[in-house]
């Protein structure tokens, strides 16, 4: 687990990764999220609380996982 996430490097790192379009960056990452967006605008479904609560609750531990998804 990273002790300081919001290092000098870390900064660097994601900054280069926006701008060569790649990591959280890509094309299809940014597609990806649009269309989420418009089709939660659009329905206004989401993740279901208790996914949401379970993975929030696991902030900070070692086995954290991933965000729960909504299947589109």
């Amino acid at each position: 687990m990273v002790d300081n996430p919001n290092t000098p490097e870390e900064a660097a790192a994601a900054a280069t990764e926006c701008s060569l379009g790649s990591g959280p960056w890509a094309p299809e990452v940014l597609a990806e999220d649009a269309e989420r967006l418009a089709n939660f605008r659009e329905n206004r479904l989401g993740v279901p609380w208790d996914e949401a609560r379970v993975w929030l609750e696991g902030w900070g531990s070692r086995d954290a996982g991933p965000p729960p998804i909504r299947e589109l």
